[in-house]
């Protein structure tokens, strides 16, 4: 088994660039969310490529944002480093509860009211999104 941090983040970054809209739901925060979140400024500061913030985002914490710490940082702080984007302020919701209770009830709610659709597989495709990502980079270049 190979672990290959730079590759984890390009291929995640891949999977962003090559959706129509991206959003995600968080649970919790720090380092997994900002894994998620710098995504976009990967996209637009460092590749430029595009970007422009992610669509929509729901966030599960019990972290408060006036202790500064990553969990709790609002989307306002996401909004200006690019992450999050600023033209769909309503897109985006903190669910101020513990996890273990908020997210099973939302998850719930969410199989409940979605019809079935053909499934992505994004994972699967990741070495061609990859391919499309270093394409849209080296002809910026």
């Amino acid at each position: 088994m190979t672990v290959d941090p730079d590759l984890d983040v390009m291929e995640t970054t891949a999977i962003v660039y090559g959706s129509r809209k991206n959003g995600a739901i968080e649970i919790g925060g720090g380092s997994p969310k900002n894994f998620y979140l710098q995504t976009q400024p990967q996209l637009s500061q460092i590749l430029k490529v595009g970007g422009g913030g992610q669509d929509f985002l729901i966030q599960i914490t019990t972290s408060s944002p006036q202790w500064g710490g990553l969990s709790g940082a609002t989307f306002q702080e996401a909004i200006s480093w690019g992450k999050v984007n600023p033209h769909e302020p309503s897109n985006n919701v903190v669910v101020y509860a513990d996890a273990t209770i908020a997210a099973p009830i939302l998850f719930a709610y969410i199989v409940s009211k979605r019809e079935s659709k053909q499934l992505k597989r994004l994972y699967m495709k990741r070495p061609n999104l990859l391919r499309k990502l270093q394409e849209a980079y080296d002809s910026k270049r």
